[in-house]
């Protein structure tokens, strides 16, 4: 949770595009590895849940809200 409050506060600041480049490399390198041990199963059930999980991560990395929120971010 404090990880997920942490890079909400740097996509807030203007670091947002290397910031949103780095994660989006992590997202693609641990999207890879689940990738290869789901259809390794042959399981549609598998396959679905994947799809679905990794389309509601791309949606919370990029969503204009998520970028532009304050309350996260400490007050000094």
């Amino acid at each position: 949770m404090s990880c997920w409050t942490t890079t909400r506060c740097r996509i807030s600041t203007s670091k947002f595009v290397p910031e949103f480049m780095h994660i989006s490399q992590q997202v693609t390198n641990l999207w890879r590895q689940v990738t290869v041990r789901f259809y390794k199963q042959k399981n549609l059930t598998f396959k679905v849940t994947h799809l679905v999980l990794y389309c509601s991560m791309v949606s919370a990395l990029i969503s204009p809200k998520e970028a532009i929120r304050t309350d996260t971010i400490p007050t000094v």
